[in-house]
């Protein structure tokens, strides 16, 4: 009974945690357990081997594809990949103008973002670097320049002129708004 229940532990049937939940069992529902349980070890055991052979007809597969590939590129003299110019020349219908086109948007956006970078005297980066760097890395550091810049409270129209703000103040000929009443003035109630 034990060489049973040891077989079932063994072949991942049950658990060491539930052997003494095997032993207590009557040794007829543990030939009834071995019986079922061996068909389907049986089973999995050929689909293992069947899994192996598919992956090594699979891996062999691509290999041979790979190879086919390899010497259809060098049949037409392709040895290497295409550019970018030679990928939007040979672009299907409006998209290689499309891809023109966001390529300039891209490099004057990369341009203005590094304008903004260089203009900047605490800027540590060389224009260099700032080149490779990518857009959203870029508006990131542009970001962080302006967080140091110094505040501007100018009014948002512009220039302004002092004398116009004052227009309404009480002026030396008597025209404007008149002071307001002090605290006394209101407290000095006449009945």
């Amino acid at each position: 009974m034990k060489e049973k229940v040891n077989s079932l532990i063994a072949n991942g049937v049950f658990e060491e945690g539930q052997r003494e939940t095997l032993m207590a069992m009557d040794e007829s529902v543990l030939d009834s357990i071995i019986t079922a349980n061996g068909a389907n070890i049986t089973a999995n055991k050929q689909l293992e081997t069947e899994n192996k052979d598919l992956k090594a007809n699979a891996e062999k597969a691509v290999k041979e594809k790979e190879e086919e590939d390899a010497a259809k590129i060098k049949a037409n003299g392709e040895e290497e990949p295409m550019t970018q110019e030679q990928y939007i020349a040979n672009a299907p219908g409006d998209l290689g103008k499309l891809l023109k086109e966001g390529i300039a948007m891209r490099e004057t956006k990369k341009t203005e973002l590094i304008g903004s970078l260089t203009a900047n005297k605490e800027n540590p980066f060389t224009e260099g670097e700032l080149k490779e760097m990518d857009i959203p890395e870029l508006k990131k550091l542009v970001t962080l320049s302006q967080m140091n810049a110094p505040a501007d409270y100018a009014p948002a129209g512009g220039r302004f002129n002092a004398q116009e703000l004052r227009k309404n103040e009480k002026q030396e000929d008597g025209s404007g708004v008149p002071d307001a009443p002090g605290f006394e003035a209101l407290c000095d109630t006449k009945q």
